[in-house]
């Protein structure tokens, strides 16, 4: 999965962050964390997608400007740069 996040003008440089490549993925309205339910689905929440822009703000991402996408991978709980995707 991958999530895509934009300046809410809809211009600007996007984010493009790889979560997982699991296709078992729940997107969850209202937890607080990433976790995995019952059956081994990955939950994405408000929290971490908050906490992804956060992070992706600290790493040098400006929403507002033009360019290239800034692209990342939370693979496994870390953070990473990616060359492409």
């Amino acid at each position: 999965m991958v999530l895509v996040v934009q300046h809410s003008s809809g211009k600007g440089k996007k984010l493009e962050v790889v979560i997982s490549d699991d296709q078992n993925i729940i997107v969850e309205n209202g937890s607080y964390s990433i976790g995995y339910d019952t059956v081994g689905q990955l939950l994405i929440t408000p929290k971490l997608v908050e906490t992804l822009i956060r992070e992706a703000l600290k790493a040098g991402w400006t929403p507002e400007e033009t360019g290239l996408p800034l692209q990342l991978s939370f693979l496994e709980g870390h953070l990473e740069t990616r060359p492409g995707l």
